[in-house]
């Protein structure tokens, strides 16, 4: 679940344009609804202090490559919300 979880925000992180400077209060998963928008239905909260620590390493260590990607249209969103309340999609 964990290999899982890491390779979804992985991917998720390869479409953001900000990363959260401050450490992570809450990590939220839902089925995308619309494109460049969030679908606010989250069917997956993460909030444990462990999984908050594996994301903010998966954040902090995410490097942007270069080029063209051909890939499909993402599957889910991410809201990543840090200590100071600012919120990362």
């Amino acid at each position: 679940m964990i290999v899982a979880l890491v390779s979804l925000l992985a991917v998720v992180l390869l479409g953001c344009n900000e990363k959260p400077d401050d450490d992570l209060a809450k990590v939220s998963i839902s089925n995308r609804a619309e494109f460049g928008k969030i679908n606010r239905d989250f069917c997956k909260k993460y909030q444990d202090e462990e999984l908050l620590t594996l994301f903010q390493q998966a954040i902090a260590t995410a490097v942007k490559n270069e080029g063209t990607v051909n890939m499909a249209s993402p599957e889910h969103n991410v809201q990543i919300v840090d200590k100071a309340g600012n919120k990362y999609g």
